[in-house]
């Protein structure tokens, strides 16, 4: 990713949103790290994972972030469905900026699903989940 070496202060001041596709940022330099802790700590920003820029673990020869770990509610991915499924997806917060005029429930079709360890629920503010039961085929 080459988008990794130009993550610091003055790239993130650029938007009020990072968001984050297929890839973990276990693999970020130190002043890229630095900026990101310091974009989210204070407010400057908010971020968005999708896929596997959520897996945590120890992932292609990387070791986990320990700050990451902790931003993404202290959860640590368990498995995955390898199959692709479709999944029947509910907005929790219909109000959140980022969930207007989405209608709930929605579908996404034919995706690969990760579980965790445990629910991170505790730890942060959960905008929309999947129903683990609609999964079709169905996959246990």
């Amino acid at each position: 990713m080459r988008t990794r070496r130009k993550i610091d202060d003055a790239f993130l001041a650029k938007y009020s949103l990072f968001i984050q596709l297929n890839y973990p940022p276990y693999n970020w330099t130190d002043t890229a790290k630095d900026a990101f802790i310091k974009y989210i700590e204070q407010g400057k920003g908010g971020w968005i994972g999708f896929h596997h820029a959520t897996l945590l673990g120890e992932f292609d020869g990387f070791q986990m972030w320990p700050w990451f770990h902790e931003f993404m509610g202290g959860i640590r991915f368990k498995n995955y469905v390898a199959t692709f499924v479709t999944g029947s997806v509910t907005v929790e917060d219909k109000n959140h900026p980022a969930m207007k005029g989405i209608a709930s429930p929605f579908v996404i079709e034919n995706e690969e699903w990760y579980t965790y360890d445990r629910t991170p629920r505790p730890n942060v503010h959960v905008l929309a989940s999947v129903d683990e039961k609609s999964y079709r085929p169905l996959r246990t």
